[in-house]
Protein backbone atom coordinates (compact mmCIF):
# COMPACT_ATOMS: atom_id res chain seq x y z
CA UNK A 1 0.00 0.00 0.00
CA UNK A 2 1.35 3.02 -0.52
CA UNK A 3 0.91 6.02 1.57
CA UNK A 4 1.42 10.10 0.16
CA UNK A 5 3.26 8.39 -3.38
CA UNK A 6 5.76 6.88 -0.77
CA UNK A 7 6.21 2.64 -0.80
CA UNK A 8 7.51 3.16 2.69
CA UNK A 9 6.69 6.32 4.66
CA UNK A 10 7.67 5.22 8.17
CA UNK A 11 10.66 7.10 8.84
CA UNK A 12 10.45 6.85 12.60
CA UNK A 13 12.25 10.14 12.76
CA UNK A 14 13.19 11.29 16.51
CA UNK A 15 10.52 13.80 15.79
CA UNK A 16 8.09 11.24 14.71
CA UNK A 17 5.39 11.81 17.85
CA UNK A 18 5.32 15.66 16.71
CA UNK A 19 4.85 14.76 13.21
CA UNK A 20 1.46 12.55 13.85
CA UNK A 21 0.13 15.37 15.88
CA UNK A 22 0.92 18.00 12.75
CA UNK A 23 -1.06 15.98 10.74
CA UNK A 24 -4.03 15.23 12.58
CA UNK A 25 -4.13 18.69 14.26
CA UNK A 26 -4.05 19.94 10.60
CA UNK A 27 -6.77 17.55 9.21
CA UNK A 28 -9.09 18.78 12.49
CA UNK A 29 -8.32 22.44 11.64
CA UNK A 30 -9.09 21.93 7.66
CA UNK A 31 -12.59 21.34 9.25
CA UNK A 32 -11.88 17.48 7.81
CA UNK A 33 -13.46 15.15 10.18
CA UNK A 34 -11.95 11.55 10.55
CA UNK A 35 -11.86 8.32 12.95
CA UNK A 36 -9.09 5.75 13.86
CA UNK A 37 -10.11 3.10 16.37
CA UNK A 38 -8.12 -0.31 16.96
CA UNK A 39 -9.29 -3.24 18.30
CA UNK A 40 -6.45 -5.66 20.64
CA UNK A 41 -4.44 -7.78 17.70
CA UNK A 42 -7.36 -6.34 14.71
CA UNK A 43 -5.14 -3.48 13.51
CA UNK A 44 -6.53 -0.46 13.25
CA UNK A 45 -9.68 1.31 10.96
CA UNK A 46 -8.82 4.81 9.53
CA UNK A 47 -11.76 6.39 8.42
CA UNK A 48 -12.38 10.03 6.20
CA UNK A 49 -15.19 11.50 6.86
CA UNK A 50 -18.64 11.00 9.38
CA UNK A 51 -21.90 8.85 10.31
CA UNK A 52 -23.96 12.26 9.12
CA UNK A 53 -22.31 12.54 5.56
CA UNK A 54 -20.64 9.19 4.85
CA UNK A 55 -17.19 8.07 4.84
CA UNK A 56 -14.99 8.32 1.86
CA UNK A 57 -12.09 6.02 3.09
CA UNK A 58 -12.55 3.44 5.29
CA UNK A 59 -9.26 1.74 5.45
CA UNK A 60 -7.85 -1.18 7.60
CA UNK A 61 -4.09 -0.78 8.31
CA UNK A 62 -1.41 -2.79 10.88
CA UNK A 63 -0.09 -0.11 12.77
CA UNK A 64 -1.28 3.84 14.03
CA UNK A 65 1.27 5.65 11.42
CA UNK A 66 -0.19 4.18 8.89
CA UNK A 67 -3.31 4.64 9.96
CA UNK A 68 -2.13 8.80 9.98
CA UNK A 69 -0.75 8.33 6.59
CA UNK A 70 -3.59 6.62 5.83
CA UNK A 71 -6.15 9.75 6.46
CA UNK A 72 -3.29 12.17 4.73
CA UNK A 73 -3.09 10.69 1.73
CA UNK A 74 -7.08 9.86 1.64
CA UNK A 75 -7.54 13.80 2.35
CA UNK A 76 -5.05 14.94 0.07
CA UNK A 77 -6.98 12.84 -2.87
CA UNK A 78 -10.42 13.61 -1.72
CA UNK A 79 -10.35 17.42 -0.80
CA UNK A 80 -7.58 18.68 -2.72
CA UNK A 81 -8.93 22.48 -2.22
CA UNK A 82 -8.69 21.94 1.55
CA UNK A 83 -6.42 23.74 4.07
CA UNK A 84 -5.28 20.16 4.54
CA UNK A 85 -4.16 19.76 1.10
CA UNK A 86 -2.91 23.43 0.91
CA UNK A 87 -0.22 22.85 3.67
CA UNK A 88 0.86 19.59 3.08
CA UNK A 89 0.08 18.91 -1.00
CA UNK A 90 3.01 18.61 -3.78
CA UNK A 91 5.59 20.83 -1.83
CA UNK A 92 4.46 19.98 1.65
CA UNK A 93 4.17 16.01 0.96
CA UNK A 94 6.79 14.95 2.66
CA UNK A 95 5.67 16.80 5.90
CA UNK A 96 2.52 15.14 5.71
CA UNK A 97 3.57 11.43 6.21
CA UNK A 98 4.80 9.84 9.73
Amino acid sequence: MKYLGQDNPLSFMKDQPRRVLDVLNALYNSETNFQISCFYDGGFRARLGDKMNGFKTDDNVDSFEDAVNALGDAALMHYPESRFAKAFGDKGEQDAKV
